[in-house]
């Protein structure tokens, strides 16, 4: 008490949190844990694009990956673990569509969750430490969408101020579990004016490239006027953030397997434009000539899409 009259002091022991330069120089912090390489890093992760661009193929792609320690985008390594896709907008039945359209595998370490999951508050983090628990090898949750774990934004109140205080902690505790949390949400309505940053559309952006560790958004690339043109990329992820620094990759959408590849870095026919098309041959490269189930279990697919891919590529040459 002051003067009589009591002073609430903070709960928080700042002496607690207090270091020097030289303690600081010789504390060892394990590695930046990435769920895929060079795109997704630890931490909260928010995807951005417009609705119906293929957000949720994407999801499903990278939950796949992870689970199936194979490669995310077509390209990018991830590191075998599992996977929660928390889908709140479509049901069981929609997802298993993509799963068995993208790749046909059928991890257990890919789970997915359609409800039951409360807004940001105490019950929401009390559910993802039980996931945690019973799912410990879990490298990252995918939250598909923002608008279904944050409250709508009240009158009155910024949407800075709104979308920090229940972002801000979902970064801190991806950050203390070394998990990365994706949550995809839509853009603004209306094109980006030239020479504005991209990331301008995300509702609440300002708040989100405070507290995100990384911002992706994925955008079709409105000036491809030929969709059979392969030397012109079908679209476009923008990357932002503190282990990412700032990058736009080009990307081909594939309409066999309803995927987003990065297309930048993958080698072999440009022509098939399909990454499974591309691992057959590979392996047919490096290991000669060989059957269909002996080249499914080499490739990871099941006989059946193995065959498939196989029928397409010689009805093409």
């Amino acid at each position: 008490k002051k003067s009589g009259v009591a002073i609430d002091l903070p709960s928080a022991d700042w002496k607690a949190k207090a270091i020097t330069a030289e303690e600081l120089r010789d504390k060892e912090f394990p590695p930046v844990q990435w769920a895929v390489d060079g795109v997704i890093p630890e931490g909260l992760c928010v995807f951005a694009g417009d609705p119906k661009v293929g957000k949720s193929l994407v999801a499903v792609d990278i939950c796949s990956a992870i689970a199936s320690g194979v490669k995310a985008f077509g390209n990018r390594t991830c590191v075998a673990g599992g996977a929660v896709y928390v889908s709140l907008e479509d049901p069981e039945r929609r997802v298993k569509a993509r799963i068995a359209t993208q790749c046909d595998r059928w991890p257990s370490s890919f789970r997915l969750v359609t409800g039951g999951i409360p807004t940001v508050g105490d019950d929401f983090f009390k559910t993802i430490n039980e996931m945690m628990m019973i799912w410990p090898d879990t490298r990252c949750i995918v939250f598909d969408t923002l608008s279904y774990i944050v409250p709508t934004k009240p009158n009155g109140k910024s949407d800075y101020e709104h979308y920090y205080k229940f972002l801000g902690p979902i970064h801190d505790w991806a950050m203390e579990n070394q998990v990365a949390v994706v949550v995809i949400t839509h853009t603004n309505k209306g094109q980006a004016i030239s020479g504005e940053n991209v990331f301008s559309k995300i509702m609440g952006s300002q708040a989100i490239s405070g507290c995100a560790d990384s911002m992706l958004l994925l955008q079709k690339n409105h000036a491809k006027t030929n969709p059979k043109d392969p030397t012109i990329a079908d679209g476009f992820l923008h990357l932002q953030g503190r282990e990412l620094g700032q990058d736009c990759i080009a990307l081909d959408f594939d309409q066999e397997e309803m995927r987003w590849t990065i297309s930048g870095d993958v080698k072999g026919d440009e022509a098939t434009g399909n990454t499974r098309w591309l691992e057959i041959m590979d392996v047919l490269k490096r290991y000669g000539a060989m059957g269909p189930t002996d080249l499914s279990s080499a490739v990871g697919y099941n006989v059946a899409t193995t065959k498939t891919c196989l029928r397409r590529m010689k009805a093409k040459g």
